[in-house]
């Protein structure tokens, strides 16, 4: 979800996710940078935006991005606080938590891996992917590096593997080699996700037929591929969604007014911003 987007905004399209959409995997609900700028920026409570969200879509499982011995902030914390803001997390609604650290070290997801499992929530132990390990010549980031880091989660206590490609590193290729080696020696409750700003349909469709169980995606194209090229790339397939066409236009369509109503808020818009505030109401702390 975009980080300025209201409570208010995303609740008024709540309802229709929950209805037309409700074979989603989960909605992503949190980060680093969603939980900051609620505050920071729209001055709401972000645990306020979980349980109210919560009460509108019960019915699809909800996830965060979890930094580790970071949690949402920007510097290390205890680990009493690591424990305690995902035991908190998780009595607000939250479902999932997509734990990883940035160098892969794992000693700085221990704490939250370990405070997930003490919850109803699921740990999804996340690998960041960097490197090439389709080129030989490269050997510190190779497939057995990642395989090594695979295998130490699952003992960790990981329910699923997510391969983090942030960088729009990681090839079609290089995903199908990868999901294909970590899946050696584990326990069939041990899934492969990915995620990625850079990947297209066909790279996604090559993940699913390496037991790649879900993508993350958003509604709209931004920097990201968008939920809809992912979906309408996998209908009439074995990856269908099963969703249906006239669900996601719906769900489309209500992120489509969310937009305008963000566009109005820019400042180069001033006379529609105005009137849009007229009917709406402007943002929380806005002058």
């Amino acid at each position: 979800m975009a980080t300025r987007v209201r409570s208010f905004d995303m609740l008024a399209c709540a309802d229709a996710l929950a209805r037309r959409v409700p074979g989603l995997f989960s909605l992503e609900m949190w980060g680093g940078a969603t939980f900051d700028t609620a505050m920071r920026f729209l001055h709401e409570d972000p645990w306020q935006r979980l349980r109210e969200l919560r009460a509108r879509v019960p019915n699809i499982c909800f996830q965060m991005l979890f930094r580790g011995s970071n949690a949402v902030g920007y510097s290390n914390y205890p680990d009493n606080v690591v424990r305690g803001f995902v035991k908190h997390a998780a009595a607000s609604g939250m479902d999932i938590f997509r734990v990883f650290d940035s160098l892969n070290y794992l000693p700085n997801l221990r704490a939250a891996m370990e405070a997930v499992q003490d919850t109803h929530g699921v740990c999804e132990a996340a690998i960041c992917y960097t490197g090439d390990i389709l080129d030989v010549s490269r050997e510190k980031y190779s497939l057995k590096y990642y395989v090594k880091l695979a295998k130490e989660l699952e003992r960790m206590g990981a329910h699923f593997l997510a391969i983090k490609d942030m960088a729009g590193l990681c090839r079609p290729y290089a995903a199908h080699r990868g999901t294909q080696g970590s899946v050696v020696g584990h326990p069939d409750r041990f899934s492969r996700r990915s995620r990625g700003p850079c990947q297209t349909g066909p790279h996604h469709q090559k993940n699913s037929r390496q037991r790649s169980n879900a993508v993350h995606r958003l509604l709209s194209p931004t920097r990201t591929t968008a939920f809809s090229c992912i979906f309408l790339a996998s209908g009439e397939s074995p990856f269908d969604s099963g969703n249906g066409r006239a669900r996601f236009e719906t769900v489309r369509n209500s992120r489509k007014k969310i937009a305008a109503i963000e566009n109005c808020r820019r400042p180069r818009h001033n006379s529609l911003r105005l009137r849009c505030w007229a009917s709406i109401g402007p943002p929380a702390g806005s002058a």
